[in-house]
């Protein structure tokens, strides 16, 4: 079945903002020294990973920095940074135990790491709230002033405390399936309550200079009222002064769990029916005050899938997903990462046994995975220009997506095609559809430069290209010799291949 595509020449009055910052990454506090470096010595994997980024956006990549180890931070003597009591011991039965860590003890140099991270670079930084200790809470706070605004402020100028959170998914600590227990009596007022009495207190550490993240509550209960942005700040948190320092709501959102099947997480109903639901909380959130954001995201939860989250069919979801999420409006997700999981982007240390994730997950040396070819392509797509607009193509086919990006003065300067059909079986032909494309008035996209997102099959662990570029190499660096095609405009039909992704560029 051939696909029709109508491109406007001008933005259509529902064209959404497309944010720099959209891409962020989520990092797990347990083992943030491995993505930083030790302080004063920055991994340079890391740096270069990230700067292939940036280089795309003219934006440092924005850092969310905790998640659930933030709830088991307690500042320790004789530790300088950080070190990690694990709690279970991964198997290849048992590939993703929770919880990972039982305790994250921090000490002076923890949050200094920042240090080492790159120019620009907007940091989301989590306190612990699950063990309601309010004088360990704000403790960590006045290490987190002191790091920031006090003692090591020339150290930092380079980088940005953006928000403080307090507290990660608030709305688990009860629930055995993650073996979590949280405080007698726990529910959403609590929450509320608990987050008046300690932001109060930690603004008191900075001064009043401080803006803090709220919420970062899951999906799991996302039919139920009790942990939804309508319960969550209608129930007194607005009516306190302190809520004029809050400045973003956190929601986050996995795409499933452990039992999902190749194909499964690239399909674009599944993709628009997950984003939707969090969605329609936006324009409340919005009319508090707040900005909406995807506070911790990723493929599939729990580490991830091998298989699946580290394959081709990754890097097509997350294209798919962060365009389409803009498109509602949304301005930044964080994708979340711990060190060893197979929905990792890149590993920025040696994986040589099972951390985390499988064997088929371990490496010898850092590692670029499947899944950041999908943020190279979302990285050029949003580009460098201010001021852009996005709007989804319109596409009745059942494998292909299209996004049509426009300039400040309302000119398409990008367009992005999306065949999400599976390619399993290298014996079988790979399937092409034929896309017609329809452009308004005044609008050519003849001698537009193609970029091309390849993939073997829809399982491919390695050997992608973006652009005919690897970036599997020793040190993040392009390997190969870029390849750009022309759109000749002797034809209005487009093929793209199954499991691909073409980026035009006007």
């Amino acid at each position: 079945m051939a696909a029709m595509i109508y491109i406007p020449a001008r933005p259509p009055p529902y064209a959404a903002p497309l944010a720099k910052e959209l891409l962020g990454l989520s990092i797990e506090g347990d083992r943030f020294e491995d993505w930083t470096g030790p302080l004063g010595q920055p991994n340079q994997f890391t740096h270069q990973a990230l700067r292939n980024i940036s280089d795309r956006t003219g934006t440092s990549c924005p850092i969310r920095w905790g998640a659930d180890s933030q709830d088991k931070y307690k500042i320790t003597d004789g530790v300088r940074t950080v070190k990690v009591i694990l709690s279970h011991t991964a198997s290849e039965s048992t590939p993703y135990p929770e919880p990972a860590t039982s305790g994250v003890h921090i000490g002076p140099d923890y949050f200094a790491l920042a240090r080492n991270l790159p120019t620009g670079t907007k940091l989301t930084i989590g306190l612990n709230l699950r063990d309601q200790n309010e004088q360990e809470t704000i403790a960590q706070a006045r290490l987190l002033y002191d790091t920031f605004y006090g003692t090591r402020k020339a150290e930092l100028k380079h980088v940005e405390l953006e928000l403080v959170t307090i507290g990660n998914e608030p709305d688990l600590y009860e629930v055995p399936l993650f073996h979590r227990t949280g405080p007698p009596g726990w529910s959403p007022y609590k929450y509320v309550e608990q987050t008046i009495q300690l932001a109060n207190a930690v603004s008191s550490v900075f001064h009043g200079n401080i803006h803090f993240q709220i919420a970062s509550i899951t999906g799991f209960f996302k039919d139920q009222e009790q942990w939804n942005p309508r319960t969550v700040l209608g129930s007194g948190l607005m009516d306190d002064p302190i809520f004029e320092k809050m400045t973003v709501y956190s929601s986050h959102m996995y795409f499933g769990d452990l039992k999902a099947t190749s194909g499964s997480l690239m399909n674009k109903t599944f993709i628009r029916q997950m984003i939707r639901h969090w969605s329609e909380y936006r324009p409340m959130v919005e009319a508090a005050g707040l900005e909406f954001r995807i506070g911790e995201t990723n493929s599939l939860a729990r580490g991830g899938v091998s298989g699946i989250s580290n394959a081709a069919e990754a890097s097509i979801w997350l294209v798919d997903y962060a365009l389409h999420a803009a498109c509602l409006g949304l301005k930044r997700l964080h994708f979340h990462h711990r060190v060893g999981q197979s929905y990792n982007w890149f590993d920025p240390v040696p994986i040589t046994g099972i951390s985390g994730g499988t064997h088929a997950d371990a490496r010898d040396a850092p590692s670029i995975h499947a899944p950041y070819y999908g943020a190279l392509v979302l990285a050029e797509a949003v580009g460098m220009e201010p001021g852009t607009q996005i709007v989804e193509l319109a596409s009745i086919h059942r494998y292909i997506s299209a996004y049509g990006i426009y300039s400040k003065d309302g000119k398409l300067i990008r367009a992005v095609f999306i065949n999400s059909e599976p390619y399993l079986d290298a014996s079988k032909p790979r399937p092409v559809t034929e896309i017609e494309l329809k452009t308004g008035t005044g609008l050519s996209l003849v001698g537009s430069k193609m970029k091309t997102l390849f993939t073997s099959l829809t399982t491919s662990t390695s050997g992608m290209t973006w652009a005919g570029q690897s970036y599997e190499t020793s040190t993040a660096m392009p390997s190969g010799t870029l390849v750009e095609t022309r759109y000749d405009g002797d034809s209005s039909t487009l093929r793209i291949a199954a499991s691909e992704v073409t980026l035009l560029l006007l």
